[in-house]
């Protein structure tokens, strides 16, 4: 056997051990997949047995309050229209599933901006030698900004709901 003979040799057991370097822990994650795929298959069994038993010890009757709030519902879309759809679609992209929902939404639309104009009229009255063009300037404002408030708030609920989304995504997705 030659110097180069031992040395191919070497080499090529050291390409192997380098290779097993590599491969084993590779294998490892696949069998911890698997485990983790195993425990997650046996968790969604047992929930999907509890959720079972707990239907069979519900009540068959329907709920009052469900009923109240489709009927709620119902009204406000009969009243409103296809704006009432809109609103509630918005609504359900920030996060608020109540079918009480658009009704307090509009109230606070028609509210808040009354309650501004008050505040304004309250704060304006202790002020002295003030245009009427200035007054109504300021009481437009605080009107407008009652509006506003109400579909501000939900538009950036919607957005960091739809952050928060895209962030967790991509980890639900490896979960599947």
């Amino acid at each position: 056997m030659t110097s180069q003979t031992a040395i191919i040799i070497l080499c090529a057991i050291l390409a192997a051990l380098s290779l097993m370097g590599v491969m084993i822990p590779l294998l490892n994650r696949a069998n911890q997949k698997k485990k983790y795929m195993g425990l997650i298959k046996d968790r969604r069994q047992s929930l999907y047995e509890e959720a079972i038993e707990e239907s069979k010890k519900r009540p068959t009757s329907v709920d009052k309050n469900a009923q109240e709030n489709v009927a709620a519902f119902f009204k406000v879309e009969q009243l409103i229209g296809k704006t009432a759809t809109n609103i509630r679609k918005k609504l359900n992209q920030a996060g608020y599933r109540s079918p009480k929902a658009p009704i307090t939404f509009m109230l606070l639309k028609i509210a808040l901006p009354v309650i501004f104009v008050l505040l304004g009229m309250m704060f304006l009255s202790k002020a002295e030698d003030m245009s009427s063009a200035a007054v109504l300037l300021i009481l437009g404002s605080a009107a407008a900004c009652g509006w506003f408030i109400p579909g501000i708030a939900v538009k950036n609920n919607m957005q960091k709901r739809q952050e928060e989304i895209n962030i967790t995504f991509p980890d639900a997705l490896d979960m599947i």
